[in-house]
This record gives structure tokens, C-alpha cells and sequence, in this order.
């Protein structure tokens, strides 16, 4: 049946989900306007008007707080678990050479360099998201 099959000129998962019968779209023809999402969506002024009462400076702050919400906690957490890593790897090396090395030192020690790197891993993409908004 041709009213079964779905077409969708997007790649949105939105959009999937309300596509149009493959014969209405065909009818419609390709360059059909949406207007669908219109109720649904929240109202966002235009990039060149802002809202009453809010200055420029703090309506660029509120819309890169929404596109990147707790952007500044999640770096908190990620330099503070990074800073704690790095005091027990010190502190498991100035052990090591002091000559009161356990037998559990090196794989403690893997762990903290571990935690470095995927702390240096986690702090390298949230800057590069940051530089790709730009």
C-alpha cells in the first residue's frame, strides 16, 4: 500500500516521526513549507531583536547557558576529580621513591593516570564544543 510508506525530507528524528504519506507528499511536491511544529515549539525572537528588558550582554550569556547547560559545573567536576588525581599520583610517586612502594602502587598508580587522562580527555571536548559554537 502507497498510504503506508512514509517520506521525509529530513535527517531530524522530529520530523521522522510526523512524516507525510508518501502519496500526500508526492501530491504536495517537494518545496512543501512545514508548519506543523508552530504550536509545539517555544517562541525564540529572531537573532537581531531581543526581548524587552534584557540586555545584550546577559541574553549571550542565557543562550550559551541553553545551548550548553551546566557547562560550568561539569568543568568544576572535571578539574577538581583532575586535581585530586594528580595529588594522589604525587603522592603514590613520592612514595615509590621513597622506598615505601607497596605491592599495589603501579596499578594505583595506572588508576590515577587513568583518571588524568580521561579528565584531560573530557576538558579537551567541552573546549572544543565551546570553539565549534563559535
Amino acid at each position: 500500500m502507497d498510504g503506508i510508506m512514509m517520506t521525509c525530507f529530513s535527517d531530524s528524528p522530529v520530523e521522522k516521526a510526523f512524516a507525510l504519506p508518501r502519496n500526500l507528499a508526492r501530491k504536495l511536491g517537494k518545496n512543501v513549507v512545514y508548519e506543523r511544529f508552530a504550536m509545539t515549539l517555544p517562541y525564540a525572537p529572531p537573532p537581531d531583536r531581543l526581548p524587552q528588558g534584557v540586555s545584550p550582554e546577559k541574553y549571550a550569556r542565557l543562550r550559551a547557558e541553553a545551548k550548553a547547560p551546566y557547562r560550568g559545573l561539569r568543568q568544576v567536576v572535571y578539574l577538581t576529580a583532575g586535581a585530586s588525581a594528580a595529588i594522589g599520583a604525587f603522592i603514590m610517586i613520592t612514595q615509590g621513591l621513597a622506598g615505601r612502594a607497596t605491592d599495589d602502587l603501579v596499578p594505583n598508580l595506572l588508576i590515577q593516570f587513568g583518571v588524568l587522562g580521561t579528565v584531560g580527555l573530557l576538558l579537551w571536548l567541552e573546549n572544543r564544543g565551546r570553539s565549534k559554537e563559535r
